[in-house]
């Protein structure tokens, strides 16, 4: 049997891979050790490349998927988590935080798919992006010695969720209503 990919495959790839990574992520993120820490940020800087490029590639190339439709933004959350869960239990970050983020994200796949089902497309917007990023970087400099600076992102990040969950909501809602085309 012989297995061929071509160029449109590529997002699907990046997905999984950050799949893969994430509980890699999380177990090595739970050790607690900072030169694991180190190593770790590294993997979890590649995850989040490939979180940046299996959108990007997917739009240039024309390559958006079913697969890749439902199983992106739940790889996202995976991710993230891989790397959100150990923080909490090793007490770097309150679990208040991670209750936010993980709601936000829940009610909002939830709204997105329920829009979804009726045939409307929706994009992220700029505050989901940014909610991402902050968190991203929060995460990869923790290790490195920025430790005080990670705690406020994370923070602002919880912040930002929230936000950009009551954003996604009143659109969604409206969508939903009959209110608005996003």
């Amino acid at each position: 049997m012989r297995i061929s990919f071509s160029g449109r495959d590529i997002p699907n790839i990046l997905t999984i891979i950050r799949v893969l990574i994430s509980p890699i992520v999380y177990i090595l993120f739970s050790i607690g050790n900072p030169t694991v820490d180190r190593i770790t940020a590294f993997i979890f800087i590649i995850g989040a490349i490939t979180d940046m490029l299996d959108g990007l590639i997917a739009r240039r190339m024309d390559a958006s998927s079913d697969f890749g439709k439902i199983v992106d933004p739940v790889a996202d959350k995976l991710f993230m988590f891989s790397a959100l869960l150990p923080f909490v239990a090793r007490g770097i970050i309150p679990s208040f935080i991670l209750y936010v983020i993980f709601f936000r994200d829940m009610i909002i796949m939830a709204l997105r798919n329920l829009v979804a089902s009726r045939g409307i497309t929706t994009h992220s917007d700029i505050m989901g992006k940014i909610k991402t990023f902050v968190l991203f970087l929060s995460v990869c400099i923790y290790p490195f010695g920025y430790d005080r600076y990670a705690v406020y992102g994370f923070y602002l990040g919880a912040l930002i969720s929230l936000v950009s969950g009551v954003n996604y909501s009143v659109k969604y809602v409206k969508l939903l209503t009959g209110g608005e085309n996003v």
